[in-house]
This record gives C-alpha cells, sequence and structure tokens, in this order.
C-alpha cells in the first residue's frame, strides 16, 4: 500500500493518571482530602494538560489523531484463579483473585481522585475533540491492543505511549497493509544530577526495518544521536519518529508471552506455573527445554504458545531441568518423574495464565469484543481518520490544544477549568480502593460530545 501517512496515538488514560499523581506525590503528597482537595485537583489537572500538551508537541510531525483509553469494569477482575487441594482438604496453590494484593491507601481518597481525572477527560473531549475509548469489560490494555488491530487492518500506523511492560506484545508489523503498531516510553537513566530521561521505542525487527525503510534511510544506526526533545524528520513520520528516539528494542513477542507465562507477574499477583520448593522456574530452564527441541526464541509467536503441542512440551522440559540435582554430577541423576496429575494441574494453570496476561482477541470473553465494537463506531475513527491523507501539519484537535495552551501562561492555566466545579463529595467510610471499579465513574465513548459530570458523580456514589 506504499503507507506514507501519520500515526494514531495512543494513551492509557488510567496509566496516565496514576503515573502523573505519583510524579505530583513525588513533591508532595497530593490526598484530595477535604483539606486540599481544590489545590489537588488544582495541580492535578494541570499536570496531566501540560503533560499532554508536551507530547503532543514532540510528536506533532508523527500523529495525525489522539484517542484515550480508559478501564471500565475490567473482566480480569472477576477472575479467580484455579486452586487444587491436598487430601486433607487444604488449598495449596491458586484460589486468589486477580490483583487482590494490591491494597488501599487510607490517606488517599481515590474517589475524588478519579472523579477529577473524568473531569479533566471531559474537557479533553468538549473542549478540544480529543477522542475517548471505553468499554464495559475492558481494561485499558486491551483497548489498546483492539484499537491497534482495527487501524493497522485498515493501512494506518499506531504509536502508544507507555510504561507497561505487558504493551511490549502490541508491538507488529502487518504484513498485509503494510503497516505498524510502535510502542513508546520514557527511559529513565543515571543517578541524581546525571539522571536523564531517554525516549524509546518497542518494536519487532519486522516493525523496525518498516520504519526506517520509510524514512527512506539504509541503516537504522543512522538516525541516533539526536536528543532533541523535539522532531527534526521534516514531513516523514517514520523519519521523524526515528529521529527521536535515543534507542529503539525489538522484541520477540513469542518468546516475551512463553516466559511471562511460565514466570507469572508479581505486579498483578500472578503466579508462576512450575515450582520445586522455593524455586521456581528461569530463563536457563527456559533456553535448555528449547534447546532440548530444536527450537529458538526466535521461533515463538503468539500461535506456537497456544499450541497444546508446544505448551505439553515446555512443561514437560522446564519440570525436568527444574527439578534435576544440582552441583557437578546432577547430569548423572535420574530425572523426577512427572505425574499426570501434576502434568494436567501445570497445563490449567499455563492456560490461565496466557489468558490472563496475553493481549489476544482469542483470549477475551466474547461480551468484551462485542462492547468494544459498539463502543469504537461512536469514534468514527476509521471512517474520518483525521488527516490521515496529509503528511503535513498536524490535526486539528492537537492543533486546538496546543493554541488554546499558548495563550495561556503557566501560571494560569487552571483559569481554562474555572468554570467547571464538582460538589463537595463526602468520604467513603470503607476507605477508597485504587482498583475497585465501585470509584470510578461510568463514561460513555465519545468523540467530543461530552457528557454529564454531575451524572458521572452521582452514579459514582450510588
Amino acid at each position: 500500500m506504499g503507507n506514507t501517512t501519520k500515526f494514531t496515538f495512543g494513551l492509557d488514560g488510567n496509566w496516565f493518571l496514576i503515573s502523573r499523581w505519583q510524579t505530583l506525590c513525588a513533591m508532595k503528597k497530593r490526598t484530595f482530602m477535604p483539606t486540599t482537595f481544590e489545590a489537588d485537583r488544582r495541580d492535578l489537572i494541570e499536570i496531566l494538560s501540560k503533560t499532554l500538551v508536551a507530547e503532543l508537541r514532540r510528536l506533532d510531525n508523527v500523529i495525525d489523531d489522539i484517542v484515550i483509553v480508559t478501564d471500565k469494569n475490567a473482566w480480569r477482575k472477576q477472575h479467580e484463579y484455579l486452586s487444587r487441594k491436598d487430601d486433607e482438604g487444604n488449598v495449596i496453590d491458586g484460589g486468589k483473585l486477580y490483583k487482590a494484593h494490591r491494597t488501599d491507601d487510607e490517606e488517599v481518597d481515590m474517589k475524588k481522585l478519579f472523579q477529577v481525572f473524568y473531569e479533566w477527560l471531559d474537557i479533553m473531549k468538549t473542549k478540544f475533540g480529543i477522542s475517548i475509548l471505553t468499554s464495559d469489560g475492558a481494561e485499558g490494555d486491551d483497548l489498546i491492543y483492539l484499537l491497534s488491530k482495527e487501524l493497522n487492518s485498515n493501512g494506518k500506523n499506531f504509536l502508544y505511549l507507555s510504561t507497561d511492560k505487558d504493551l511490549i506484545q502490541i508491538a507488529n508489523y502487518d504484513k498485509s497493509n503494510d503497516s505498524v503498531s510502535v510502542m513508546y516510553r520514557k527511559r529513565v537513566s543515571g543517578y541524581k544530577a546525571t539522571r536523564k530521561s531517554e525516549n524509546v521505542l518497542t518494536t519487532t525487527k519486522e516493525a523496525h526495518e518498516y520504519l526506517v525503510k520509510k524514512s527512506k534511510l539504509s541503516n537504522s544506526v543512522d538516525v541516533f544521536g539526536d536528543s532533541s526533545s523535539y522532531m527534526k524528520g521534516g514531513n516523514n513520520p517514520c523519519k521523524s519518529l526515528l529521529e527521536f528516539a535515543e534507542d529503539v528494542e525489538d522484541e520477540m513477542i513469542g518468546s516475551f508471552l512463553t516466559h511471562k507465562i511460565l514466570f507469572g507477574d508479581k505486579g498483578d499477583g500472578v503466579a508462576p506455573i512450575i515450582k520445586n520448593g522455593r524455586f521456581n522456574v528461569k530463563e536457563t530452564h527456559i533456553e535448555k527445554a528449547l534447546n532440548d527441541g530444536s527450537m529458538t526464541l526466535e521461533s515463538l509467536n503468539k500461535d506456537v504458545v497456544r499450541s497444546d503441542d508446544f505448551i505439553n512440551y515446555m512443561i514437560s522440559r522446564c519440570y525436568v531441568h527444574l527439578h534435576r540435582g544440582r552441583g557437578k554430577n546432577a547430569h548423572l541423576k535420574p530425572d523426577k518423574a512427572l505425574s499426570q496429575d501434576d502434568k494436567d494441574w501445570f497445563i490449567s494453570r499455563w492456560h490461565e495464565n496466557r489468558k490472563l496476561m496475553m493481549l489476544d482477541e482469542r483470549e477475551y470473553p466474547q461480551y468484551v469484543l462485542e462492547n468494544y465494537e459498539v463502543e469504537l463506531a461512536k469514534l468514527n475513527i476509521l471512517n474520518g481518520l483525521k488527516l490521515s491523507e496529509n503528511t503535513i501539519g498536524i490535526p486539528t484537535n492537537v492543533d486546538l490544544i496546543l493554541e488554546e495552551f499558548e495563550m495561556i501562561s503557566s501560571d494560569s492555566v487552571f483559569g481554562m477549568y474555572s468554570d467547571v466545579v464538582l460538589p463537595n463529595v463526602a468520604k467513603s467510610n470503607t476507605g477508597p480502593t485504587l482498583i475497585s471499579d465501585d470509584v470510578i465513574p461510568t463514561i460513555t465513548s465519545t468523540g467530543g460530545e461530552g457528557f454529564d459530570i454531575d451524572a458521572l458523580i452521582n452514579k459514582a456514589l450510588e
């Protein structure tokens, strides 16, 4: 197709909120309690706005549209892990809820924090026409994945900002439609006075080659070394993006998923599959298992990770390598046999971990996919593709944001929001929680039509 169009820019709203709130708290804790609410509200809206505008300025030669996604009644939070019991009926594995290990911060009124966030989203939609995508049952990760597939299948490039490693698996090159999805994140290195932030792109080998080809450069090394915060690539979006990056990391998605499924995810409370006392499967066990089968990390992909033959093989071989004796004579000791009960359990756990951690429509409940299609249709993203045929300039909605902020001094940026007032809301006696959906107001996907703030707050307090 010879795609030379710009990228749609995707932003995980929940991640963006928490990252900006944590940045504020690094200077002074923002609790959103009654005594500090107005000041906290002002600071949060200001940092959300300024950070978004800064990113749009940096990417002005690359993007032509922006979509912010938000969680809504995430289906994974309803998942209770498989469990098995010993002979006495005691649970020895599993049985917990997804992310159930996360605790509340009783010093922070998370309900009010999220209410201010949705107030800000409403302003971004009604004042600047930014599209907001939310769908019942879906997390932001799910929406970014589904949106990337939708855009790529229509020949549209997709760039998404996040530090969430789970989103590495979205990086992709769609050969049939000559389009890519690329992850963009900030990497902080150094210490104190030498600390610096670098712009890093996460791609696959094929996606990286696409960017280099479209940038009209013969070697990707040629584009590095410029640490400027602003794009230099003129009217070539791919060239601009590569010049922006201090580094490009090519990931092997199948390998990433295999490791993640076997290792689990401590941050989300997902347990590793195979244990030997206090020992878990390690990188070396996976490498040995692959070598036993004459396989390489490069040969793995999503289809392989879902293959029954591969699952049976990896579980059997990883179990053998994990339970082999240690020391110089370990190779002389017989392999510990894997019982059928253990094997069946490990296979069930593989399917469970894959379902929770793989971003793929084959793993999602049907109602999540159906709701997504309904909400996507409201945005008209694919119908308009806003300046997708134009590689010069920036999109209308981004242009409006930048023009508006140019007219507002840094010390009075809050003035543009002074007409939006939240009612006084009493703090919940039970203590709000960051991960509970009952503290998050319900919104609908729109491309700038807006929604009723008071209705959202009333809904949240029901």
